[in-house]
This record gives structure tokens, sequence and C-alpha cells, in this order.
């Protein structure tokens, strides 16, 4: 069997990549060395009953034309979102939460550094604007490669 295009890993990416290159017609084969799908589209088991992403807790984004294009929601793609984005348990009984709220998340950075806790509106609104800027990134098509 021939293909157009061989995918290695059936993470987020690669399944994107597949499913958009088998849309527009090429014969793809997409390989994961696990039986399920990798990266932080996996979902495992930790105890009787409760199963998550062993690598992140959510989807943090996926570009509105990709969901689009792709029919994820026909597919029963559905993202929830939560006002916490990760929360970290010590051992000290002392919990780390990050959330969307920057007081609340500041409040729990305090426990461990004060001076880490005043810093974080200020870390937030940088990573926003590199947010903003990458944002505008992924809607550009690379340049050709150039070879002189």
């Amino acid at each position: 069997m021939s293909y157009d295009t061989i995918v290695i890993g059936a993470g987020v990416n690669g399944l994107v990549t597949a499913a958009t290159l088998g849309k527009a017609g090429q014969k793809v084969l997409l390989l994961e060395k696990r039986s399920a799908v990798g990266g932080l589209a996996s979902t495992e088991q930790f105890a009787d009953g409760f199963r998550c992403n062993s690598i992140i807790d959510s989807v943090p984004w996926i570009h509105g034309s990709v969901a689009t294009d792709l029919e994820l929601e026909s597919h029963g793609l559905r993202l929830n979102t939560s006002d916490t984005a990760l929360t970290v348990f010590g051992t000290d009984g002392k919990t780390l939460s990050v959330s969307a709220d920057m007081a609340v998340t500041s409040r729990s950075i305090a426990q461990f550094s004060k001076g880490d806790a005043e810093k974080w509106p200020d870390f937030c609104e940088k990573i926003s604007m590199l947010t903003d800027f990458l944002e505008a990134l992924y809607g550009i098509t690379p340049p050709p490669e150039f070879s002189p």
C-alpha cells in the first residue's frame, strides 16, 4: 500500500495534520507507538474511576479555523472551561492554584513567595501581549523554503 504522507505521532498536532491532509484528498498513514492517541490528546486512568490527561489537564486553545474545518463539534468535541487552570497539592498541606482571576492566583502564590505574588500581574500582562502576537502568527502561511 502506498501513501502520500506519513504522520508520526497521534498527539493533537499529528491528529490535526493527518485529518487536514486527509480532508484535502491525500492518502495519509498516521502512526502512534501506543494503542491509543497520544500527547495532549491522551487520557490515562490514575485510580479506579479517575481518568485525566497525564500531560496537561485541558486543551488550552484550538484555533477556530481548525475546529470549523475539521467539524470537531460534530465529532463530539466539547471544551469545558474552568476559572482554575491549575492546582498543585503540596506535601505540607498548602495548595497552589492558578486561576483566571489574578488576585486569587496572587493570594495563592503568596503562600510560597510574597515577591512572586506581587510580580504575578506584570507577568500576566506580558504573557497576554505575547499571546496576542503569537495568535496572529498561527494564521499566517510560512514563507517558502529558501534555497540559494
